[in-house]
């Protein structure tokens, strides 16, 4: 994934990491599993019996109107974007 552009020291973009997809009566929803934001949020009836959703434990890149789905790398920080979203909980 590739870093977004800065513009008066905030990054353009932002990156959440998918959390788990959760279906509550007709209700889809999903968030980012680090800092909460909500992803997706639609219902059944909208969408029929198909819907789209980020796969949990992606990180999901959205820049504007482009969406760009990528690998997760917990486990070395150095590979985080600068648009993270940790850094949305940190402040």
């Amino acid at each position: 994934m590739q870093d977004s552009e800065v513009i008066d020291g905030m990054p353009t973009s932002v990156t959440h990491v998918a959390g788990p997809i959760m279906i509550c009566d007709l209700r889809i929803l999903q968030r980012c599993a680090i800092c909460g934001e909500k992803m997706i949020d639609t219902t059944l009836a909208q969408t029929g019996d198909q819907f789209a959703a980020y796969p949990p434990g992606k990180m999901v890149s959205h820049d504007g109107g482009k969406i760009q789905v990528g690998q997760c790398f917990f486990h070395r920080a150095e590979k985080l974007p600068a648009d993270f979203c940790l850094a949305l909980v940190e402040r």
